[in-house]
C-alpha cells in the first residue's frame, strides 16, 4: 500500500468525530449499520414493554433479557461495521460477510423477543418441540457468527489498511477475546445452564441479573465478548498520546491486556467453583 493511502487511513481513524459516526458506519458497511439501527429500535421497544408487562420469567421481567441482547448486538454490529473500514478486501466480499453476520444476529434477536412475548425462556429451553427448535436455531446462528468472526480475525492478520501497529494489534486481540468469550457461551450450552451451583434464576444483580448466590458463567462471557471494543479503544487512545514514547505505549497496552485477561480468567474460574461475583 502506498504512503498516501496509509496517511489517509490513519487520518480517518484519528479524526472521526462522534457526530459523524452513523454516516461513516453506513459508508463502511450499510447492512451492518442498518441492522444495528434495527436493534436500537428493538431496545426502545423492549423498554416500553418493560413498563407495561408485569409477568416474570425466572424471577425477572420478561423484557430485561431482550433489552440486554439488543443493546449488546447493536454495539457489536456497529463495531464490526467500523472495523470493516480498515480491511483491504474487495467491498463486495465484505458486504457478503457483513450481510451474513447481520442475518445471524437478526434471527437470534427475533427468537429472543418471540420467546419473551410467549412468556418462556429462550436459552436452554427444550420443554416443547417448538422451544427446542428455537433454541437449536439460536445456537446455530451464534456458532455461524463465531465462524464469521474468525474469518474477520484472519483478514486483520493479512489485509489491514495502513493502521498504526498498536491499533492493529488492539483489534486483533479484541477479536481473539471475543472468540474466547464465545467459547464461554459454548460452555454454557454444554452445561445447559449459565449458573454453577444453583438453578438458573434466583437473586441477581439489578438489570444484569448475574447471580449473587452462585457462580455465573455469563460474567466471563460478557467480559470476553466486549474485548472487541475495549482492546481497540485502549490501543487507539494510547496511539493518540503523543507525550508517550512508542515503548511506553506498548508497555501500557500490554499491561492493560494482561491485567484484563487475568481478571477474565479469574472471574471464569470463580464461576466454575460456584462462587458469585458479588454475594447477596
Amino acid at each position: 500500500m502506498n504512503k498516501a493511502m496509509q496517511d489517509y487511513s490513519r487520518s480517518r481513524f484519528r479524526d472521526l468525530g462522534v457526530t459523524r459516526l452513523p454516516g461513516e458506519l453506513y459508508r463502511r458497511d450499510p447492512i451492518l449499520t442498518i441492522t444495528g439501527w434495527i436493534h436500537l429500535v428493538l431496545l426502545v421497544l423492549g423498554l416500553i414493554l418493560f413498563w407495561f408487562d408485569s409477568r416474570e420469567i425466572l424471577g425477572i421481567n420478561p423484557w430485561i433479557k431482550p433489552m440486554k441482547f439488543a443493546l449488546s448486538i447493536w454495539i457489536y454490529l456497529w463495531t464490526m461495521a467500523f472495523l470493516f473500514g480498515y480491511l483491504s478486501v474487495p467491498k463486495k466480499w465484505l458486504r457478503v460477510l457483513g450481510g451474513l453476520i447481520s442475518l445471524m444476529l437478526f434471527i437470534e434477536i427475533v427468537c429472543i423477543y418471540m420467546q419473551s412475548f410467549r412468556g418462556t425462556i429462550s436459552h436452554f429451553n427444550a420443554e416443547t418441540a417448538f422451544d427446542g427448535y428455537i433454541y437449536s436455531m439460536m445456537g446455530a446462528m451464534i456458532a455461524l457468527n463465531t465462524v464469521f468472526v474468525v474469518i474477520v480475525l484472519i483478514l486483520f492478520f493479512t489485509n489491514t489498511k495502513g493502521l498504526p501497529r498498536i491499533v492493529a494489534w488492539g483489534i486483533r486481540l479484541g477479536i481473539i477475546g471475543f472468540v474466547l468469550g464465545s467459547a464461554v457461551g459454548g460452555k454454557m450450552v454444554l452445561e445447559v445452564a449459565h449458573t454453577v451451583g444453583a438453578a438458573d434464576g434466583g437473586p441477581g444483580l439489578p438489570f444484569l441479573n448475574w447471580s449473587t448466590i452462585a457462580g455465573d458463567l455469563r460474567i466471563a462471557h460478557f467480559l470476553g465478548l466486549h474485548t472487541l471494543q475495549l482492546f481497540p479503544l485502549a490501543a487507539y487512545g494510547l496511539n493518540r498520546r503523543n507525550t508517550l514514547s512508542v515503548g511506553s505505549k506498548w508497555f501500557v497496552f500490554t499491561l492493560f491486556v494482561v491485567l484484563y485477561s487475568a481478571l477474565l480468567v479469574g472471574i471464569y474460574t470463580q464461576a466454575l467453583h460456584g462462587l458469585p461475583l458479588i454475594s447477596s
